[in-house]
């Protein structure tokens, strides 16, 4: 569906919304309300009033989102500034809290940040787009959660919360949206009532933008559908029930960090950077680097069931949810300057049982219990020219998790909170496949670089050509090519398990000094599992934890008109899990995830948001951010020459002892501002005008955990503008848009290639700018 298609669906619908006018007309705009916009979260397993919540959580609502033109994580950059999500090759998402992340881009690897979409861990980092549509809000938990959200929460946690049926409500809304590079932008919602207990809500997306690079990538072709059901069977028994599917197509790409080609976007497979790994000299090949294909392009499909069953009695409320995950990941790229290929099948199977005491209570509890089965199925190629990492995986894990929180409310306005939670995790890898160079040993005889010019390099396929097969079944180097090169191959077969067993705790306390002001203090621990890594030697890794101190304050003022929020904390990180390319002492190139050492985290961040009238709103956030590593050590094999990264490396023997304490921890700005406005005009009996006004500010960060230079992102402002045309009633709205009014170009990640290291350095890039129109009708 392009142009034409999308804006004629939105004429269409807007043209029969009349006849859904006899409906109740809708509620006042929040703008027009006293006071600041009352937000309900459930950060805590329970519904609460945001300003009301004792712990260090931000929330957007789903029509600032809608604004701001939200429809991906990584824009949630933009918005809060604790987080950094950044683009991994093909539909990874790669999530950073205050410094807490992992460099996931393979189905081994897990996210230190739990993704929840309506209560419901989504656990693969390759599983987490398609979902931003249609939403309620956002909420963003700051610091390990590991009471209440359990494992792999070591950073914090981000939840989806969609917009569910409401009962006796027929009601719905359409946008479609147009703008440069061919963006085009359809999404919509209707809900049918369905008798008195019963209500039906359908949800969609549609997005397409043509390439923001020059090589034809970073493309959009997504197309996601979502339905929810609502059933009160009885005034105290709930049923809601979901499904959803989202396809991902497009191209992922990234330019390579060098002068006159990351500002000028240019592709990893335009020829002018082609031309530069064409001139890239690989000694032990005796050869240049071969180009990279074209041929970039993803195909994932994901689709999901869960349930929400409520039921509500004099003790507590009971909650069950019940979930199933099915991903098809399916793709090709350069983003990271070789040549992936990646087909994953994976499966996940969960269910969660809670129960909770009522509110009213002065002392306050919650059980529960968590069960996740997973399986994945991988098949994977990373082809660096001239090396290949030929990987066929089996990755099953079950996680069981048994929880409880107490909170007793010693007076009316002096609480103390209790939680700890056990979570067992087995993991285990089925790994079968290979390693393999091409080496030029000539080149090596003689000491003439060039010795094997024009060598061939690996084909860009999913089947290693007869002679890969030959060295690994032989395990002696096999001619390959007719300029004097052979392959060498590692093997790599095994089957582990490891189980891994933690028990974490929270303990907090809150006092409210007014009626609208909450002091509160917490100590909170976090644990994400060990696992393993493709590779022959100590190819496993252990649980990195985390312990966060936290002191803030939630206050109201002015009749409810200005609020300011203040939070300090203190995290104290051990053995945290760096995933990065490496390679083993046989010179096999290894993406490998390693206990790096210690961290120390601290920092404040504050928050202002001031109704300064009826028809201005005003908001400011900032973080102050210290994240050092106070150990980051760890060993590289001597192949000859120092290791890529940016740190001391002292030299023992056969290998390096490489250190980095001391350094910033990657993807942690020391400061970042965001500044919003919001104005309303009234034009009489034309309706309104709203201007919504954001920029962001951010001070320089490491994007790679190497500290190249060509990894070190610059300060940059980037700022958004949208002008709404609301007509009277609301119904219907036409928006004017630009989005980086700067044009800001802003690496998010960085790839060192595993041969030539920090020579060719590849990076996604955030959007460029983008500006357009957007039209919308609710009825």
């Amino acid at each position: 569906m392009r142009t034409g298609g999308l804006l004629a669906t939105t004429a269409v619908i807007a043209a029969m919304a009349p006849g859904a006018h006899a409906q109740s007309a809708p509620a006042t705009p929040p703008a027009a309300a006293p006071g600041l916009e009352e937000i309900v979260v459930t950060a805590q397993r329970r519904s609460e009033n945001l300003q009301k919540a004792g712990l260090a959580v931000s929330a957007v609502t789903g029509d600032t989102l809608a604004r701001q033109g939200i429809t991906d994580a990584q824009a949630l950059t933009n918005v809060i500034p604790a987080v950094q999500i950044a683009s991994g090759a093909g539909p990874y998402n790669l999530f950073y809290l205050r410094g807490v992340g992992s460099f996931n881009v393979n189905p081994l690897s897990d996210s230190a940040i739990s993704f929840n979409v309506d209560g419901i861990a989504i656990s693969r980092p390759s599983s987490t787009s398609g979902v931003f549509y249609d939403l309620d809000r956002v909420e963003v938990l700051k610091g390990p959660q590991g009471t209440l959200y359990g494992r792999n929460a070591t950073g914090g946690a981000i939840n989806v919360i969609t917009r569910g049926p409401k009962l006796g409500e027929l009601s719905g809304s359409l946008t479609g949206e147009y703008g440069n590079y061919n963006a085009e932008k359809v999404d919509g919602a209707i809900n049918l009532p369905l008798g008195d207990k019963a209500a039906l809500r359908a949800a969609f997306l549609v997005s397409d933008h043509d390439a923001w690079l020059s090589d034809g990538t970073d493309t959009d072709q997504g197309r996601a559908g979502r339905l929810r059901f609502k059933l009160e069977a009885t005034p105290d028994f709930t049923i809601q029930i979901g499904a959803d599917y989202y396809h991902q197509g497009g191209r992922s790409g990234a330019v390579l960090v060098r002068d006159g080609f990351t500002n000028a976007r240019i592709g990893n497979t335009d020829p002018r950077a082609q031309a530069v790994y064409e001139h890239t000299l690989f000694f032990p090949s005796g050869s240049f680097l071969p180009s990279i294909p074209d041929d970039a392009r993803s195909n994932d499909n994901y689709w999901g069931f869960n349930a929400n069953l409520e039921w509500r009695s004099e003790l507590g409320t009971l909650t069950i949810l019940p979930a199933f995950r099915r991903s098809t990941v399916d793709y090709r790229t350069a983003l990271p300057g070789l040549h992936v290929i990646e087909n994953t099948v994976s499966e996940q199977s969960s269910v969660e049982a809670r129960f909770a005491s009522k509110d009213t209570h002065p002392l306050r509890w919650l059980i529960g219990g968590y069960y996740l089965n997973e399986t994945a199925h991988s098949a994977l190629d990373y082809n660096s020219q001239f090396n290949l990492s030929h990987q066929r995986l089996s990755l099953p894990v079950e996680s069981v998790a048994g929880f409880g929180r107490l909170t007793w409310a010693v007076t009316d306005r002096f609480r103390l909170t209790g939680g700890v939670r056990y979570t067992r995790d087995k993991k285990s890898l089925d790994a079968n496949g290979a390693i393999a160079n091409i080496l030029c040993f000539p080149a090596f005889a003689t000491g003439n670089p060039f010795a094997c010019a024009g060598a061939p390099g690996f084909p860009y396929s999913p089947n290693p050509p007869p002679e890969f097969n030959a060295a690994v079944a032989s395990g002696f180097p096999v001619p390959y090519g007719p300029t004097g090169t052979v392959i060498v191959a590692v093997p790599v077969a095994y089957n582990q398990s490891r189980t891994f067993t933690k028990t974490t705790w929270r303990a907090a306390a809150e006092f409210d000094i007014a009626p609208r002001s909450l002091l509160y203090a917490s100590a909170e621990t976090g644990f994400k599992a060990g696992g393993f890594f493709f590779g022959n030697e100590r190819p496993s890794y252990n649980p990195e934890t985390i312990t966060a101190y936290t002191i803030g304050s939630k206050n109201r003022f002015l009749g409810n008109k200005l609020q300011l929020n203040l939070e300090a904390f203190w995290w104290k990180y051990k053995d945290q899990q760096i995933s990065h390319i490496t390679r083993d002492s046989a010179g096999a190139v290894v993406f490998a995830t390693e206990n790096v050492g210690r961290a120390t985290i601290r920092g404040v961040e504050g928050e202002l948001l001031y109704a300064a009238t009826r028809l201005t709103t005003v908001g400011v956030n900032v973080q102050y951010l210290d994240a050092k590593y106070d150990g980051y050590r760890f060993v590289e094999p001597n192949l000859g020459g120092p290791p890529v990264e940016n740190c001391a490396a002292t030299p023992q023997g056969a290998t390096f002892l490489v250190d980095c304490s001391g350094k910033r921890a990657p993807q942690s700005p020391e400061w970042t501002l965001n500044l919003s406005a919001q104005q309303r005009i009234p034009i009489g009996a034309a309706g309104d005008l709203v201007l919504n006004a954001a920029t962001k500010y951010q001070t320089d960060i490491f994007v790679g955990a190497e500290y190249l230079g060509s990894e070190r992102q610059s300060a940059y402002w980037m700022s958004n503008a949208q002008l709404t045309w609301n007509l009277p009633g609301d119904r219907y709205s036409l928006a004017g848009f630009v989005q980086n009014i700067e044009d800001a170009v802003v690496k998010t990640d960085a790839f060192p290639h595993p041969l030539v290291g920090a020579a060719l350095v590849s990076s996604p890039l955030r959007p460029p700018r983008t500006y357009g129109i957007r039209a919308s009708v609710r009825f």
